[in-house]
């Protein structure tokens, strides 16, 4: 009798322990089925040197003066084909997003032909394709303070120069190994623009920081903690890129050093919150 009881009880716990889950499926399978065909923003990232060679990163290559009448013409042709092909609904450039005021102001004196284009990148291609197509907003969305702590625990250069690395540190910042980027004068625009963006070039752009990762003494790791540093400045802004448009149909366009466009596609890609494309995909 004992055990017969036992059973029953079993069986009515199995029974309401099996439809309670098969409960918890039907309401979990609506959003797992609206996160799964849900439309994702298109996101490309166009990485480049920049054209006004300030002179602040950690490799500086030396840029031929895009001002003349040729790569002018040749800036106008590639926005034109740009726009075309992508039909970007937004534009996000490497300025500040704490300076969006400023950078609406001025973007508005070009559209109301009041502003001379400046020589960076974010004037000449982002600013140009914004008029090109028709967008009354360039969005900034650069962030890059110093990160947490002692900034020496990131001086990566001057632990190398004070430890015997001179050899590493010349090796590193020499873009004498990157002509495929620096050297444009066998090229126009578009084709250099979409040359340097192919995935096998922009990949060998970004092994740079595991090689000063390895920047290392007695313990201490300065490199490590800059390219650590390095990848919270990007998911930063990747951040930002998120708050330019939630909307499924946009189609984003993001002009950026090309030592960040690397690591941007990536986060963005495992990040799950676009749908990411390349310039050789969307111009070839």
């Amino acid at each position: 009798m004992i055990i017969e009881t036992i059973k029953r009880v079993r069986g009515r716990l199995t029974l309401q322990v099996l439809a309670g889950f098969m409960l918890l499926i039907a309401i979990i399978s609506p959003f797992s089925q609206a996160d799964d065909t849900s439309p994702l923003p298109t996101l490309l990232i166009i990485g480049t040197v920049h054209f006004d060679s300030p002179g602040r990163d950690e490799i500086n290559f030396e840029v031929e003066d895009i001002m003349t009448s040729q790569r002018q013409q040749q800036m106008t042709e590639f926005v034109a084909m740009l726009e075309s092909e992508y039909a970007p609904t937004h534009i996000a450039v490497e300025f500040p997003a704490t300076a969006q005021e400023q950078i609406d102001e001025a973007y508005r004196r070009y559209l109301n032909d009041n502003l001379a284009l400046r020589r960076g990148e974010q004037h000449q291609l982002g600013y140009r394709l914004g008029k090109r197509a028709e967008l009354d907003k360039i969005y900034g969305v650069d962030w890059n303070n110093n990160p947490p702590g002692d900034i020496s625990n990131y001086d990566w250069p001057s632990f190398a120069q004070a430890h015997g690395m001179q050899d590493a540190l010349d090796r590193i910042t020499n873009p004498a190994d990157k002509q495929n980027v620096n050297d444009m004068s066998e090229q126009t625009i578009t084709e250099w623009l979409i040359n340097i963006n192919s995935p096998r070039i922009l990949a060998e752009f970004h092994q740079v920081y595991f090689d000063i990762a390895q920047v290392r003494a007695d313990g201490f790791h300065p490199g490590a903690n800059w390219v650590g540093s390095w990848y919270a400045r990007n998911l930063k802004i990747l951040n930002n890129i998120l708050s330019v448009s939630p909307e499924p149909d946009a189609r984003i366009v993001v002009f950026y050093g090309i030592g960040h466009a690397y690591l941007l596609n990536q986060l963005a890609e495992e990040s799950g919150k676009f749908n990411v494309v390349t310039l050789p995909e969307v111009l070839q």
